[in-house]
């Protein structure tokens, strides 16, 4: 072809020749942040969503250049670049505009030559791109996967995102969480939570959500109800104790969540903080079978102090102690209650504890700080080779205002370096107007020290003291002859300012020389005995020390006292028992029969008791 201008030149030109791209020579690859991408048999790519930054070009999978022939099929072009056209599909064959990834699916993609110049052999080139969604996974602290529904409130949860597109080869991008803080790896569901969302983000492109939903993490054997506008838990196993005492000495590890026995009234309680005055029913009989922390905090010599303040009702129930052993002088008091200055009542102790580092013990408290112990009773063995008191009930008393009324002892009271007794082993030089009243010890008491059946050793400064109606059935033993430093007595030992009434001794108490019947120790003449009784009976070769005030009587006159004679007691008409205090109907039935049966004297018995 020649053409010519307008000044009749003539010029020639040769129009291009069409070239064929062989497509059978062409591989495709696919690249994501320059790591290159499988492609499965159906030409189908996996790609993560938002975060794609997806490069597609047809390259020559045998690393030799791309084979272009014209259409004569003569001449050979050796053609390194091509440009392609690039369409997506969605599933209903749509061309859409915007970038796949933006939205979970499958994509359809063409490839075809741009460049006029050029045509394919095959005039497309196919292939699918699977959009994955980024997930939120929730895992417990040890990797167990959780569902988003079965979240429960007050535990703790681990969060991150994956991608079932995401190369192996390749780091997870940087994500933050909103809705929940995540700011220390992981996250405790509130124990007010019940439903939300949480969203991940990468720079602050919302890239996932997922909602979740919590139910309370009620605790095992603890209930909740308001009664009569005050929180009382209700306790019915071994787990159910060990969290109420961890809400009142503030040791919980995690906010917790307490069902209610009305709905809708769940109780909430928070980590490390105390809650002294809630108020606690025992609605079982339970076995401590593992080490124990009592019940209330008492510290020394740090006289770190937070004691239990509310009202501890055992329903009649027993609490067993197996075989409890503390040799911590950092928790200087043992019992079920460490410290005590509210109200427990109602309760059995059993089984065996005992303490090997100086420090306080009884059955129920081993520091009571003006509290009120009200018909508890101890058939536990309870000893101390350590220091300081030891009480069949209450180890030592302190403060001012504590009281005692229809205790019993039935265990064995044991103490190698303590004052020692029955129902209290004595007090400490704070203590002020204490009050015991109805209180009974049917266990043997043995000391080296001080001791006595009902209180061992009774504080020289005490300003207010008053102990009426008690009796005691057990023997009394001190294991030293040294009765010029150390004392005994069949109620009350060291009573230089107290006032005793109505109290009657019956048991044996023996050290290891002598015999003495008594009702207060050698120092009690400041005192005040008004209608105290003894057995010159149970005991041979009698040494009488410190009786006065006290009137001696033989077994059957002493089962033949009248409520004339004792008032608040329940005495029998037929002479057939020492009398007792008024208290049957606020005692188990089976503890109050075994108390008839030590209180009823046998003539193959030397003490009159079990």
């Amino acid at each position: 072809i020649e053409l010519r201008d307008s000044n009749a030149q003539s010029s020639k030109f040769t129009i291009p020749t069409k070239y064929k791209l062989i497509a059978d020579y062409l591989g495709l690859k696919a690249e994501y942040n320059n790591s290159q991408l499988s492609i499965d048999s159906n030409n189908q790519i996996e790609v993560p969503q938002y975060l794609s930054n997806i490069v597609y070009t047809y390259n020559d999978i045998y690393v030799r250049p791309t084979v272009v022939y014209d259409l004569s099929g003569e001449d050979i072009i050796d053609y390194d670049e091509i440009d392609f056209t690039v369409q997506y599909k969605n599933s209903s064959n749509t061309i859409i505009e915007q970038i796949p990834c933006e939205s979970t699916g499958v994509y359809n993609v063409s490839l075809s030559t741009s460049n006029e110049w050029f045509v394919c052999d095959d005039t497309n080139k196919d292939f699918t791109i699977n959009v994955k969604p980024w997930q939120i996974n929730i895992a417990t602290s040890d990797g167990t996967s959780v569902n988003a529904s079965d979240l429960i409130t007050g535990n703790s949860y681990k969060l991150s995102v994956s991608n079932d597109a995401w190369p192996s080869n390749v780091g997870l991008p940087e994500i933050s969480f909103e809705g929940i803080d995540n700011s220390s790896g992981s996250f405790t569901i509130p124990t007010d939570f019940t439903s939300g969302t949480i969203t991940a983000k990468y720079n602050n492109q919302a890239i996932a959500s997922l909602n979740i939903n919590a139910t309370p993490s009620y605790v095992s054997g603890l209930t909740y109800q308001n009664v009569t506008g005050s929180d009382t838990l209700y306790i019915s196993d071994e787990e159910g104790l060990i969290t109420f005492r961890d809400i009142v000495n503030g040791s919980l590890k995690s906010n917790i969540t307490v069902q209610g026995k009305i709905t809708g009234s769940d109780k909430n309680f928070t980590a490390n903080t105390s809650v002294s005055d809630v108020n606690a029913v025992l609605e079982n009989d339970i076995t401590i079978s593992d080490e124990w922390t009592p019940i209330g905090v008492y510290s020394y010599p740090t006289t770190s102090a937070n004691p239990y303040s509310g009202t501890f009702d055992g329903g009649g129930n027993t609490v067993t102690f197996d075989n409890i052993t503390h040799d911590s002088t950092a928790m200087y008091s043992s019992g079920l209650f460490q410290m005590v200055s509210g109200t427990v009542k109602n309760l059995v102790i059993d089984g065996s504890i005992s303490r090997t580092a100086t420090g306080y013990i009884g059955g129920v408290v081993g520091y009571l700080d003006g509290g009120t112990l009200q018909y508890c009773v101890n058939k536990a063995t309870i000893s101390n080779v350590a220091a300081n008191g030891t009480g069949g009930i209450v180890g030592v008393i302190g403060n001012t205002g504590s009281a005692l009324v229809g205790c019993v002892n039935m265990g064995y009271i044991f103490s190698e370096n303590s004052s020692v007794g029955g129902i209290v082993g004595g007090s400490t030089g704070t203590a002020s107007n204490i009050s015991i009243s109805k209180c009974i010890n049917v266990g043997d008491v043995t000391a080296s020290y001080t001791v006595a059946g009902i209180y061992g050793n009774l504080s020289s400064n005490q300003s207010v003291f008053t102990l009426s109606d008690c009796i005691n059935l057990g023997k009394i033993f001190m294991t030293t002859n040294d009765t010029l430093r150390y004392s005994m007595a069949g109620i009350i030992n060291n009573t230089p300012t107290c006032t005793v009434s109505n109290c009657v001794s019956v048991g044996l108490l023996q050290n290891s020389e002598k015999t003495m019947y008594t009702i207060g120790s050698i120092s009690s003449t400041p005192s005040v005995y008004t209608n105290c009784y003894f057995n010159t009976e149970v005991i041979s070769s009698p040494t009488d020390q410190g009786t006065s005030g006290n009137n001696k009587k033989t077994t059957a006159e002493l089962c033949a006292l009248t409520t004339s004679d004792l008032s608040n007691w329940s005495c029998v008409t037929d002479n057939t028992r020492y009398p007792l205090p008024n208290i049957q109907s606020d005692l188990p039935e089976g503890i109050w029969y075994e108390i008839v049966d030590a209180a009823t004297p046998e003539s193959t018995s030397v003490s009159g008791g079990n």
